[in-house]
């Protein structure tokens, strides 16, 4: 009986462990899409104030 209460005590421990490392993985990769989509913002924002009589596509490719 006690080998079972030691192995759902690790058990526990390992899904918080676990779910502790989802959690921080999904906020980095958030903070990173958020990071990447600012940089995109700001270049398509200097592309556009470079040359404002280039119509650019919301992607940033020129219009034909």
């Amino acid at each position: 009986m006690q080998g079972l209460v030691q192995a759902m005590q690790t058990q526990a421990h390992t899904q918080a462990a676990l779910q502790s490392q989802l959690e921080t993985q999904f906020r980095q990769k958030s903070v990173l899409a958020s990071t990447w989509m600012d940089a995109h913002d700001m270049l398509a924002s200097i592309s556009i104030d470079a040359n404002p009589n280039v119509a650019v596509h919301g992607c940033g490719r020129l219009a034909p």
